[in-house]
C-alpha cells in the first residue's frame, strides 16, 4: 500500500467530522470505522482503495492518505492526495468564522462542542447528485 502526508488547516477533528457524517446518513458507519474514512472511489477509471486518517490534534493535524490500486492501474499519488484533501475539507480555514461567532455566549458553547468540524465530502460529482436526490 503506497501513501503519503498532507497539510490540513486547523483546527480539525476527524473523528467529529466523520461522526457528523455518518450521523447524516451520508456516509456509512463501516467506511468511517476507527476514525478513518475509507473507500473504494474510481479515479480517472480505475478503482482506488483510499483510507484517510489523521495523526496530531485538532490544532495540529497531520492528514495520512493511503491507497491501492490493481497491477496496471495508472493514478498520479498527487491526484489521490488533491482527492483525498477535497474529502476532508482540507484547505477550508475555520478561523474567520471563529473570530465571528466567538465573542456571542450562545454561540462559543457551540463552538466549543463542535470544535474542528469541518464537512466530509463527496469524492465525485455523481456521488454529490445521487446523495442530492
Amino acid at each position: 500500500m503506497t501513501g503519503a502526508e498532507f497539510e490540513i488547516k486547523p483546527p480539525f477533528d476527524m473523528k467529529l467530522s466523520l461522526r457528523f457524517a455518518t450521523a447524516c446518513r451520508f456516509e456509512s458507519e463501516a467506511d468511517c470505522a476507527e476514525g478513518r474514512f475509507h473507500r473504494l472511489i474510481r479515479i480517472s477509471g480505475t478503482p482506488v482503495l483510499l483510507t484517510i486518517s489523521t495523526t496530531g490534534s485538532a490544532d495540529n493535524p497531520i492528514g495520512k492518505a493511503s491507497w491501492l490500486f490493481p497491477v496496471g492501474g495508472k493514478v498520479s499519488g498527487g491526484k489521490i492526495l488533491e482527492l483525498a484533501r477535497h474529502i476532508v475539507s482540507a484547505d477550508l480555514d475555520l478561523s474567520p468564522f471563529y473570530r465571528i461567532a466567538s465573542p456571542s455566549d450562545p454561540m462559543s458553547k457551540v463552538i466549543m462542542r463542535f470544535r474542528g468540524l469541518k464537512p466530509i465530502l463527496t469524492p465525485s460529482v455523481f456521488e454529490t447528485a445521487a446523495w442530492a436526490v
